[in-house]
């Protein structure tokens, strides 16, 4: 049985409605959400799953101010994007309970050094988690009332202890329906080549070319193309290289052939365009006039280039592994943000450190990179 009774969702994107659906439909917990738009939501949250079944799930309290849900919340479940992620820590650990769990869905990011910077670990003894993926491929139908979703039967995810993975390990099986399967360490969840990787590849493929526009906006993985499978396994190999270079097992991380089932371009690409949760999710594109260019704002752009992407080339320039495709990728998107996140001959640029890189934080050296994540 979970000792986990009171749970606290913060965020109120996509991921933070399907957990007020799921969550919010079991009768022996507490779900308070931490939202900046409290009066947007009502406490019943009806989710509509892949079989068209719908459940209802209620809030209990719904605020803006962490003083109102975030004490004796034995559960924090962040789902919040990496830009937002420090504020909330910070807001957060006045009121933060003793023996709290906290967890990002997906972990990367960083999330662990954000977390032990920022809230009371030890003295609190909280613990700390963070899975590769999301448990839940999900858009909200109407904000704050209804979602639809396609809950995933597995998931990887690393915790602060043993005692800890074994607590989620109960919860995400009895109250999500959810297998959870550990990953070697949180270094993983850098490395993690789902969005950080899969999202930058079809970006190149779509907008390699600034001036590309389209006369509709493209289905993001309905019309993926060989092209975009292409890019994605290069920038997988390299990632690999560096996998390879680092002196610890880190087997949670499956290239991407490998966890798609595919062999080669063509099945790759055959395989993403027929997965059904992914059918009906557009490009990251915003109209001008009878054209469709890309939309810079979108996460897809300022979180997986600064926050994903960019912190697997700062590992790179550590290891001192050659990443030819991950450079091209984040030099051409860089200029779209406004930002030097590399120079020109593949170097951390100026606006590196004002992202969770490793150098943000004084590591520069492998030795340093193996002592954080005791892979000594």
């Amino acid at each position: 049985m979970s000792s986990i009774k009171h749970v606290c969702i913060c965020g109120g994107g996509n991921l933070g409605h399907a957990f007020a659906a799921t969550l919010g439909a079991q009768k022996d917990l507490v779900v308070n959400l931490l939202s900046q738009r409290p009066e947007k939501w009502h406490h019943n949250v009806v989710g509509t799953d892949e079989h068209n079944i719908n459940v209802n799930g209620v809030l209990d309290k719904i605020s803006n101010n962490p003083q109102d849900v975030i004490p004796h919340a034995d559960l924090i479940l962040v789902a919040l994007p990496c830009f937002a992620r420090e504020k909330l820590l910070i807001d957060i650990a006045p009121y933060i309970s003793e023996n709290s769990i906290i967890g990002c869905l997906p972990g990367n990011g960083n999330f662990e050094l954000l977390a032990k910077q920022y809230l009371p670990t030890k003295s609190k003894n909280i613990g700390i988690f963070g899975s590769l993926r999301i448990p839940f491929i999900c858009r909200i139908e109407a904000y704050g009332q209804k979602v639809q979703f396609h809950k995933k039967k597995e998931i990887q995810l690393i915790a602060s202890s043993q005692h800890i993975y074994q607590i989620l390990k109960v919860f995400f099986a009895e109250q999500l329906n959810i297998l959870i399967t550990p990953l070697n360490n949180f270094l993983e969840l850098v490395l993690s080549n789902s969005n950080p990787i899969l999202h930058p590849a079809r970006l190149y493929d779509l907008f390699s070319n600034p001036k590309y526009s389209y006369n509709r906006n493209i289905p993001f993985y309905e019309e993926w193309t060989k092209h975009a499978s292409e890019v994605l396994i290069k920038m997988d190999l390299e990632l690999f290289s560096l996998i390879n270079a680092i002196p610890t097992s880190l087997t949670g991380i499956k290239s991407l052939l490998v966890h798609y089932e595919s062999h080669n371009a063509d099945s790759l690409t055959n395989k993403i365009r027929s997965i059904k949760a992914f059918k009906g999710i557009l490009s990251p594109m915003v109209q001008n006039g009878e054209r469709w260019t890309a939309d810079y704002q979108s996460r897809y752009f300022t979180e997986d280039i600064p926050y994903g992407l960019l912190l697997i080339k700062s590992l790179m320039e550590i290891y001192q592994i050659k990443s030819p495709w991950i450079d091209k990728i984040i030099f051409l998107t860089q200029s779209f943000l406004n930002l030097e996140l590399i120079t020109e001959d593949g170097k951390l640029g100026k606006d590196a450190t004002r992202f969770p890189t490793f150098q943000k934080y004084g590591i520069s050296t492998s030795r340093q990179v193996e002592d954080l994540f005791n892979l000594n």
